[in-house]
């Protein structure tokens, strides 16, 4: 599930000013995630707990996302029935 878009970006704020942000390539030099994917999930964590899970998001942006990857995550055959 997806972190609110708030999180989010407290979550970037957090990793854009952490020692261990790569900039060149926007990764964690301790774990090697890219920044902007790993800020998304709920249920990721800093890998030295700057931030840690949180609930998935309830806002309208993150609904909307539930519900587009949702389409691409249907198995086909269930639309036969």
């Amino acid at each position: 599930m997806l972190a609110s878009v708030k999180d989010r970006l407290k979550r970037a704020e957090i990793c854009h000013a952490c020692d261990h942000y790569r900039r060149s390539t926007k990764q964690c030099t301790l774990c090697g995630c890219l920044i902007s994917l790993k800020i998304s999930w709920a249920n990721t964590r800093c890998p030295v707990d700057k931030w840690l899970e949180v609930e998935a998001g309830q806002d309208a942006i993150t609904k909307f996302q539930k519900r587009v990857w949702g389409m691409f995550a249907k198995d086909p055959s269930q639309d036969q029935k």
